[in-house]
């Protein structure tokens, strides 16, 4: 039951950190998009 319980864990920690991943991921590429736009405004 225990090693079961672990797998469970493990696999739940690697949902999240796959979710965590994506979102990071979004955010790194609106902001790059962000700044690509304010770029050419700027210059």
């Amino acid at each position: 039951a225990g090693f079961l319980g672990f797998t469970d864990v493990a696999a739940g920690a690697k949902g999240i950190a796959k979710i965590l991943f994506f979102i990071a991921l979004i955010i790194f590429l609106i902001v790059l998009v962000f700044g690509v736009l304010l770029g050419v405004l700027v210059f």
